[in-house]
């Protein structure tokens, strides 16, 4: 058996991350509830963590809040008015440093970041967010992409010493997870991202989508801040095209704020000066990369296929 067939065995999985032996990390939701993270290795044997315990993450102790939990790479707590994230150090690092960058900065363009109260080298305390992800707005979220469409703008200008991302980098991402999902076809759109000429630099958020905004009714915050980077700001307007895609199919949204979602990236695009051909080309990058993450969620096994084939 391989470690896909014990995949679409498990009961109740959240999340799945292939590697390149062929292992796949799962993390799912066990029969009292909890969420729990394991391994399945390339011979299909299923290896299930101990609640709230990680070797690589000395810090984690079980928790009734814990909410995320990928074994061996990082782990979330939730509080009343607290986060605590258990990661690898150059991964708490990385978060640090972002929170650090970003909290003033922000603040000035009215995006909301959450605060830096306490780390050790492999856990941060930070303040909890006010609202909720827009992705559990659903329906309701189109408020929160108007509000995004008028203070991105701001937010892409913002001058950071953070790393590079560029279509290369894209592709080459790209590349990886097709390689792990025979049947997505990915040549056309790595050709499309590195040909033609790139659009000037901005910051970027590096994985912006619907549940790494939180929403309270009027203000918006950041999290996840650990992928900014340099880029073309089709890279991360170009993703949020895939997922308001996405999310239709799953029926997380109707068409309505479906196309708020599209209008509000066009809106973007046209006062960033984001030329049609990158948007195109980083959109058809960044569904086929979403549908490949999601070939290793059994989950979409209901929808995934109807998406997939709309792809050109």
């Amino acid at each position: 058996m391989s470690a896909l067939d014990t995949l679409h065995q498990l009961p109740k999985v959240r999340r799945s991350w292939p590697h390149d032996d062929g292992s796949i990390t799962v993390e799912l939701v066990d029969d009292d509830s909890r969420v729990r993270a394991g391994l399945i290795h390339p011979n299909g044997v299923w290896e299930m963590a101990d609640y709230g315990v990680d070797e690589k993450l000395p810090d984690l102790t079980p928790h009734d809040g814990i909410v995320s939990h990928k074994w061996h790479e990082h782990a979330v707590i939730m509080d009343a008015d607290r986060v605590y994230g258990y990661m690898l150090p150059e991964q708490n690092r990385a978060i640090i440093r972002a929170h650090s960058l970003l909290a003033q900065k922000c603040t000035v363009a009215h995006l909301n970041v959450a605060r830096v109260l306490s780390h050790t080298d492999s856990m941060v305390i930070l303040n909890r967010l006010p609202g909720i992800t827009v992705y559990d707005f659903g329906d309701e979220a189109a408020p929160a992409w108007v509000i995004f469409a008028q203070l991105w703008p701001q937010f892409t200008t913002f001058q950071l010493p953070v790393k590079k991302h560029t279509a290369a980098d894209e592709a080459q991402v790209l590349r990886w997870w097709a390689d792990k999902v025979p049947g997505i076809s990915v040549d056309q759109a790595i050709a499309g991202l590195t040909s033609g000429t790139p659009d000037p630099e901005v910051l970027l958020h590096g994985d912006l989508h619907d549940k790494h905004l939180f929403f309270d009714g009027s203000r918006l915050s950041l999290v996840s801040l650990e992928t900014l980077a340099r880029g073309e700001a089709a890279a991360d307007l170009g993703n949020v095209l895939a997922y308001a895609e996405l999310r239709w199919y799953q029926g997380n949204i109707n068409d309505a704020t479906r196309d708020v979602m599209v209008d509000s990236v066009h809106t973007l695009a046209d006062s960033l000066h984001v030329s049609p051909a990158r948007l195109s080309a980083y959109y058809e990058a960044a569904r086929r990369r979403v549908a490949c993450v999601y070939s290793f969620r059994p989950q979409a096994s209901s929808w995934l296929a109807q998406w997939i084939a709309t792809f050109s």
